[in-house]
C-alpha cells in the first residue's frame, strides 16, 4: 500500500480492510480520510494521507487510547499513486 502494506506500529501484513490511517500529529487533522468521500478534492486527500500513518485497527485503537505511542510507529514514505488505488478499493473515491 502507500504505506508500505503493513502497519506501521506492529509490522501486521494482512487485507487492506484491517488498517486505519492515523494522524501522526492529532492538532494537524482537518478531516478524517475515511469521512473524505465526497467533500474533499484528491489533491487535499493526499495531502491530508501525508500527515498519517498506516495502522492496524488494534494499534490503532491503542494509539488513539494512549496504549502506544506514535514516536514507536516506522514512518513509511507516502506513495500517491498506490493511495489512491488502495481508496478506490473502498469506494473513498472513484
Amino acid at each position: 500500500c502507500a504505506f508500505g502494506g503493513k502497519c506501521c506500529y506492529c509490522g501486521l501484513e494482512d487485507f487492506e480492510e484491517v488498517y486505519d490511517f492515523h494522524h501522526i500529529n492529532p492538532e494537524e487533522k482537518e478531516f478524517s480520510i475515511g469521512s473524505a468521500r465526497t467533500n474533499h478534492t484528491k489533491t487535499e486527500i493526499a495531502n491530508e494521507a501525508k500527515k498519517c500513518c498506516m495502522v492496524c485497527v488494534i494499534c490503532h485503537r491503542k494509539l488513539t487510547n494512549g496504549r502506544y505511542k506514535i514516536e514507536d510507529c516506522e514512518i513509511i514514505t507516502f506513495n500517491e499513486e498506490v493511495f489512491f488505488n488502495y481508496l478506490k478499493i473502498f469506494n473513498v473515491i472513484i
